[in-house]
């Protein structure tokens, strides 16, 4: 074999060494062409390259180029090179085996580096969980927000997570759900020491508890046939090709949300100053590396205006019993000086951009369900009971789409090395409570993948079966605004308008669940006048 033949042969094998790497670019890409926006204005945009998908082929590019540049000018060094590859490879496999690290009392499972199985199937983790017991680990998957390159170590069992975060409870790391929370002193709710967590948990969750329930689903119930309406008599929407559900499931949201955390109401000056304020902050577009002197002004204007507007709301309807209170009032009700804690307010604001996000998810899952024939003979029963047994009906039909759809799984970083259930887990590994996957167990539930509402007409499950909304301390305090507005959604498809599919595709994988295709689109109807325009 020539020289020339080996440095080439040499140069081929260090360029496809890193494949997990490249292979998940090419993931990344494709799930980015799988975006409504067109392909090339993504790419061709100035974040792009700022993004995880860009960063990976810039890496790439820079190690290919090492590579082929040592090769050139030292093709002397390919023999050192050779072996430095053949053990990064033997690393590789080594590491892919089942029952690595078994011997040390890691528990079992490959760690496979950079798998994106589990972004292709949505039954990955129970099919794991079948073959190797509740508790194991994987390699670091793209489903977390932050590509970290640590092991995972995954429960799948809620009781054994409930035992995990009492247990180990001060050796564990709670993982910013919201990169928007790093931006403020004292953090997100779920992320705060235990000293301030007690204090505006206790602060929060009793204004949460007070919101009047009729109001809020009166609101919910305005919104929804708005956003309903507003589908109906969208230009874009026809027999034919439908109309994508979520941009009016966003808007609805962002309605609801406005009124009930902040008492502004839909068609108000401030409500229009209120999405100028958050559009410019732009918080889907805030990350770990976003300088605070950068966004801390446009956080700060926004802080002042919710200020301003909340004082003089509360001015000038002093003695006013009557008004509907909202969560920002009952702050401010337990503790006048409240209203000026940055904390409180970027809290809200925390809830008002993560709950619009999330809800608009369970909202499309819902319409989802509500197209199928399993929820068309749901919607058939709730039609004909009376309002009561409608609206219990109805929270059950929500709870269903929680169940199989839109929990969220739970994510911890591992201070310290600990002990749990016989297996070690090493600091600095993360940690995975699979709440999605343990709620579709046939030990917890009777045909578990199947959609049945009737399994909620029973007596209440417990947490160690059913947890949509988290586990242990950190406890979505929102869930009663989400489900009102899921509830509301399914009440007005049971008795005012038709939702039909019009198109529709694979599930697709987000970085915190899985959701319907990008491509479904619905048709709305009007179920007294039968027109859709």
């Amino acid at each position: 074999m020539s020289d020339n033949m080996a440095v080439f042969l040499t140069f081929v094998f260090l360029a496809l060494l890193p494949w997990p790497i490249w292979r998940l670019g090419l993931f990344e890409a494709y799930r980015l062409c799988q975006s409504p926006v067109a392909v090339h204005r993504t790419i061709f945009s100035s974040g792009f390259l700022r993004g995880r998908v860009g960063k990976l082929f810039v890496g790439l590019g820079i190690y290919w180029a090492a590579v082929y540049l040592t090769l050139y000018f030292f093709p002397d060094l390919k023999i050192a090179l050779l072996v430095t590859g053949f053990v990064v490879a033997g690393f590789y496999l080594i590491r892919a085996r089942t029952d690595y690290g078994l011997w040390s009392g890691m528990p079992p499972g490959k760690l496979t580096f950079l798998p994106i199985q589990p972004a292709l199937d949505e039954n990955y983790y129970l099919q794991k969980r079948e073959k190797l017991g509740p508790i194991f680990k994987i390699g670091s998957p793209p489903d977390l927000r932050y590509l970290s390159f640590r092991p995972l170590v995954c429960i799948v069992d809620l009781k054994l997570g409930r035992e995990f975060l009492k247990q180990h409870d001060l050796s564990l790391l709670n993982e910013p759900v919201a990169p928007f929370s790093l931006q403020f002193e004292a953090g997100g709710l779920r992320d705060m020491s235990d000293v301030d967590h007690k204090k505006y948990r206790k602060l929060h969750h009793r204004a949460y508890s007070n919101i009047n329930p009729k109001y809020l689903d009166r609101i919910c119930r305005e919104c929804t046939q708005t956003a309903l309406s507003k589908m109906q008599s969208s230009k874009k929407t026809s027999r034919l090709t439908g109309v994508d559900p979520r941009p009016f499931f966003d808007q609805m949201m962002f309605e609801i949300l406005a009124q009930i955390l902040f008492g502004i109401h839909r068609g108000s000056p401030q409500f229009t100053e209120l999405m100028g304020h958050v559009y410019e902050m732009n918080l889907t577009h805030v990350t770990r590396r976003t300088r605070k002197s950068k966004f801390r002004p446009k956080l700060q204007k926004t802080l002042d205006f919710l200020r301003d507007y909340h004082t003089s709301k509360s001015s000038s309807m002093l003695g006013d019993t009557n008004r509907e209170k909202s969560v920002l009032d009952l702050i401010g009700e337990q503790d006048r000086n409240a209203i000026f804690d940055d904390n409180v307010l970027c809290n809200l604001l925390n809830d008002f951009w993560s709950g619009r996000i999330d809800t608009t998810g369970l909202l499309t899952w819902t319409c989802k369900f509500i197209t199928e024939s399993s929820g068309r003979t749901e919607l058939a029963k709730i039609s004909v009971l009376s309002d009561d047994a409608a609206d219990i009906r109805s929270d059950n039909f929500v709870k269903e789409v929680l169940r199989l759809s839109q929990s969220e799984w739970l994510l911890r970083r591992v201070t310290k090395t600990i002990e749990f259930n016989n297996f070690r887990i090493k600091k600095g590994w993360n940690v995975r409570i699979c709440v999605r996957e343990a709620h579709r167990l046939p030990e917890s539930f009777v045909c578990p993948h199947a959609f049945d509402v009737d399994r909620f007409e029973q007596d209440e499950l417990s947490a160690a079966q059913y947890a949509p909304f988290g586990l242990y301390r950190h406890i979505c305090i929102g869930g009663h605004i989400a489900h009102a507005a899921s509830r509301a959604l399914i009440l007005s498809a049971a008795t005012e308008f038709d939702i039909d599919a019009v198109q529709d595709g694979p599930l697709i994988h987000l970085w915190l669940h899985w959701a319907p295709s990008r491509f479904f689109k619905v048709a709305i109807t009007n179920k007294t006048s039968g027109s859709i325009m």
